[in-house]
């Protein structure tokens, strides 16, 4: 915890004033931070007023894969108007990037939401189907990476989205070690595998989990939309390799670490 408060200080000396000026020469207003906590990777929050709008703004100081997110913006925006926060305003040309969105104020979807609300289901698929129509792999679907205001349901973060077919979005460095670790765990290990992609399949396993939950009814009407989702797995898949000698030894390495405590304690049990 302190390594996690030692860091998030140090990037808050170098970058946060240039990102205040910034977001200030660019016209955003009454700047102040937001969700402090989940800043990570070079990737930083805010709101602030906009044109007289509230907005959120997220900004990338070190990856610079914010055109991802303003990409999949311009290639469903017409389809998906109702599914994703607007962008009001955008700079992904400078070592700061940023994109500013109109704030939805809103909750997080989570199991709970789910158990009272069974349709958000049905604009879950609605939306992996719109997505997979336009080759567009999130990479990244679970529950929290969706809003939820008065009935309405908006998917977010496309910033590690990428596509088959979309040559322009962008991708990170494999080359580099740290940037292998951060693509193993991303898809909060609802993903196939490693450095595999499949946006149905993380959600089969979303709906998988929710089996314990519930009543009998609701058991019966999720077993449906299970075997849906099941149906589609593998329609759009989104594959890459990645690796460098660090990474693979590193990852072995642990691997061995955990054989070694298995075995440990599988012998304290029999003995």
């Amino acid at each position: 915890m302190f390594k996690k408060y030692f860091k998030l200080g140090l990037f808050t000396l170098i970058y946060i004033i240039p990102i205040y000026i910034k977001l200030k020469n660019n016209n955003i207003k009454k700047i102040s931070a937001f969700k402090f906590l989940n800043w990570r990777n070079g990737y930083c929050y805010f709101k602030g007023m906009y044109l007289e709008k509230e907005v959120f703004v997220k900004i990338d100081v070190k990856m610079h894969l914010l055109s991802n997110d303003k990409l999949v913006y311009d290639l469903c925006k017409d389809v998906m108007k109702d599914d994703l926060v607007e962008i009001l305003h955008y700079s992904l040309d400078s070592e700061i990037q940023f994109v500013v969105y109109e704030f939805f104020n809103s909750n997080e979807l989570d199991e709970n939401i789910l158990l009272n609300e069974l349709k958000y289901l049905d604009d879950i698929f609605r939306i992996l189907n719109n997505l997979s129509k336009a080759g567009i792999i999130h990479r990244d679907i679970k529950l929290n990476n969706f809003l939820v205001k008065r009935g309405k349901l908006k998917i977010i973060d496309f910033t590690f989205s990428n596509s088959n077919t979309h040559k322009d979005f962008k991708e990170v460095d494999v080359n580099i070690s740290y940037n292998c670790f951060l693509l193993e765990f991303l898809g909060a290990g609802l993903n196939p595998s490693p450095f595999l992609w499949d946006d149905y399949f993380s959600f089969y396993c979303i709906l998988k989990s929710l089996e314990k939950e519930g009543g009998d009814l609701f058991k019966l009407k999720l077993s449906d939309y299970i075997k849906e989702a099941d149906k589609l797995v593998g329609e759009t898949e989104y594959r890459l390799k990645c690796g460098t000698k660090y990474y693979f030894f590193i990852r072995n390495l642990k691997i061995r670490i955990k054989e070694i405590f298995r075995m440990d304690h599988n012998y304290r049990v029999l003995h």
